[in-house]
């Protein structure tokens, strides 16, 4: 009767923490819609956990902060009022709704920072075993200084997100 020595078995390395696939990495931005050419961009540039760390893994009972900025190139043509809602929807679960939103003053050219703050209990505190996973989005609408609401608008898809 012969052995054979057992098989050795390399290790995968873990994946590349910067591959998109593991969650959204670094800043993310995208034009605003305002004709007859876009006019800037809105930006998602960090998420940030009640230990106002970047994460990808937050906790439902408590608060989470998203940074962003709203950067208008259009020859100071845009003013108003932007507003930026932040939506979840579960994956596997009901829940598919805006979560947190800040209004922001747009007096021309200029970068404007904006945080949205989302309350500690705004989601739900899933039991363990389920998805907790969330697909959030950024929406960014506008009034103009007239009070008239505009088509100019952005959007940036944030990603996934376990939140639990």
């Amino acid at each position: 009767m012969s052995e054979t020595a057992p098989e050795t078995v390399t290790p995968e390395p873990c994946p590349d923490p910067t591959d998109p696939r593991c969650g959204p990495v670094g800043k993310i931005c995208c034009p605003i819609q305002f004709p007859p050419k876009p006019a800037g961009c809105l930006c998602v540039d960090e998420v940030r956990d009640n230990n106002d760390a970047p994460a990808t893994i937050l906790e439902a009972k408590y608060d989470f902060n998203i940074y962003g900025r709203i950067v208008v190139t259009a020859g100071n043509a845009l003013t108003g009022k932007a507003t930026v809602t932040i939506y979840a929807d579960q994956l596997g679960g009901p829940f598919d709704e805006a979560i947190g939103s800040v209004e922001v003053d747009i007096t021309g050219d200029d970068t404007f920072n904006w945080t949205v703050t989302v309350a500690g209990g705004t989601l739900p505190d899933a039991p363990a075993g389920g998805s907790n996973l969330y697909h959030l989005a950024a929406v960014m609408s506008m009034v103009n200084s007239y009070g008239v609401s505009t088509e100019t608008s952005a959007f940036v898809d944030l990603g996934l997100y376990r939140i639990s």
